[in-house]
């Protein structure tokens, strides 16, 4: 015989032999979301020389832990086979096990049961069972909110500030009645305020409407309430926080003064909502003009530096001032003016390069006099 052949013949063999007991064969979905059904698709072959009698294919509820009982709200009839289920039969069927709606993630077990007796009963026959349990996996899809927006803006005062705002659902579930709603201590609302459904993957426009007509200047926190149901009546909360910055509704220059030994910087920034224009500084140390400098312009949030010179013969405590004139766009004038005292420390630079140059004439001295004494001893 050659060799190839033997797996040929191992096999008819294989379908040659019968067996005791009938055969169970089980295929169903095994991974579900809560209120989901599980169909459990039931093939039996009668395997044995003898006739299946009264066989029934069932799920064994009394074989059940309590908890996965408690999770299921219907359980499929149970399969008869047909009452003359020869040798070599051959039966399909379904049985269907519907999960409730609020079954938790986790797995459960599901027995499944064939039984019934073998043989021609008029000369005796012999019963059987046939148990397997099936795992089931229950994963809720949940869905999952993210908002994609600026989370720190800059408005001008006076005017309806707009923070526009997108929602993106990147759960695997839908998120149903989704109420989004304004808080914090200034005025506004948001709009589109309420959506339906927003399904997995999907993306939403909204925008947050802030009214800066009677706030003042500065910094104010507010945000925008979340809330909304999973498909499992699961109610969700979340919020999304800004910050905002409302500038007045003209031109306004602030000024600092960095100091660092006689190093001084002094940084213009143009806090208000409006560019500020023919912009001109005045620098006054111990009430003598050390700078006078001029500025086209500086934009909104916007800010320049500008490096002073302190004179050689300045130091000590120092009575510093500052005097900015600049426009508007629409000609109006403003000034700013800021007064303070520095302690700048003396230039040493000077007597620094005169020790040097004492400390060079001696090295040269000395090389001079070595020079000579080796002259002085070689000729004698």
């Amino acid at each position: 015989m050659k060799l190839y052949s033997l797996p040929i013949f191992a096999l008819l063999l294989f379908s040659l032999i019968e067996t005791n007991e009938p055969t169970l064969s089980v295929d169903f979905n095994d991974r579900v979301i809560p209120g989901d059904s599980v169909l459990f698709e039931i093939m039996v072959e009668n395997t044995t020389v003898n006739k299946c009698n009264d066989c029934i294919v069932y799920v064994d509820t009394n074989g059940m832990d309590v908890e996965t009982l408690a999770h299921i709200d219907d359980v499929g009839g149970p399969l008869h086979l047909p009452d003359d289920f020869q040798s070599e039969g051959l039966f399909n069927g379904t049985i269907e096990v519907l999960l409730g709606s609020d079954c938790p993630d986790g797995e459960y077990r599901i027995p499944i049961v064939f039984e019934g007796t073998l043989g021609d009963c008029d000369g005796g026959c012999y019963p059987f069972r046939i148990q397997h349990e099936y795992v089931i996996t229950v994963t809720r899809n949940l869905p999952a909110l993210a908002f994609e927006c600026e989370r720190v803006c800059d408005f001008i005062g006076g005017l309806n500030a707009e923070i526009p705002m997108s929602i993106v659902n990147t759960g695997a579930g839908v998120a149903n009645d989704v109420k989004l709603s304004l808080y914090g201590v200034v005025g506004g609302y948001v709009y589109p305020d309420s959506f339906e459904i927003i399904g997995p993957s999907d993306s939403y426009p909204t925008t947050v409407y802030v009214n800066t007509a009677n706030l003042s200047p500065g910094f104010y926190d507010l945000g925008v309430n979340i809330v909304y149901y999973d498909e499992y009546f699961k109610l969700y909360s979340e919020k999304v926080k800004f910050r905002i910055q409302v500038r007045p509704q003209r031109p306004q220059i602030e000024l600092e003064v960095l100091n660092d030994g006689r190093s001084i910087l002094i940084d213009i920034s143009n806090e208000g909502g409006l560019k500020a224009k023919e912009i001109e500084m005045g620098v006054e140390i111990n009430g003598n003009e050390v700078l006078s400098e001029n500025i086209d312009e500086i934009g909104s949030a916007g800010s320049v530096l500008i490096p002073l010179e302190v004179p050689e013969d300045l130091y000590g405590d120092l009575d510093l001032s500052l005097d900015i004139y600049y426009k508007s766009a629409d000609g109006q004038t403003f000034e700013t003016n800021r007064e303070m005292f520095l302690n700048i420390p003396k230039n040493n630079s000077e007597s620094n390069r005169t020790y040097y140059y004492l400390l060079a004439g001696v090295a040269m001295i000395f090389v001079s006099f070595v020079l000579v004494k080796k002259i002085w001893v070689k000729s004698n």
